[in-house]
């Protein structure tokens, strides 16, 4: 799945902090958590879920969205990977994804 930020209509290129506070939210987790390095399962979908969306849909690279959350490109490989695989596999995560997708762009109807 290749997605880029043109392929949402609409989608709002927001600030970093703002996207972060923004998946921090739904994921319901903190920013000094998301930026920590704990393993707990909330913080870590959370991270993975911003280093999957850095990568397929703002297009940057692995070692350029690793840098972001202090991770090295390894785990925003494994994280585009795990991802991916959740997004398809569990309802729960790919709910929580879409939320999150979605409330980047506010204005955009749901239909």
């Amino acid at each position: 799945m290749n997605l880029s930020i043109y392929a949402i209509p609409g989608l709002r290129v927001l600030s970093r902090e703002k996207e972060d506070l923004i998946a921090c939210e739904v994921f319901e987790t903190t920013l000094d958590q998301l930026y920590s390095k704990t393993h707990k399962r909330e913080v870590v979908d959370c991270r993975h879920a911003l280093l999957y969306y850095w990568q397929v849909v703002r297009k940057i690279s692995s070692v350029q969205a690793g840098k972001k959350y202090n991770r090295d490109h390894a785990t925003a490989l494994f994280a585009l990977k795990k991802t991916s695989g959740l997004i398809e596999t569990n309802k729960e995560f790919r709910m929580k994804y879409e939320k999150f997708i979605n409330a980047l762009n506010p204005d955009q109807d749901s239909t």
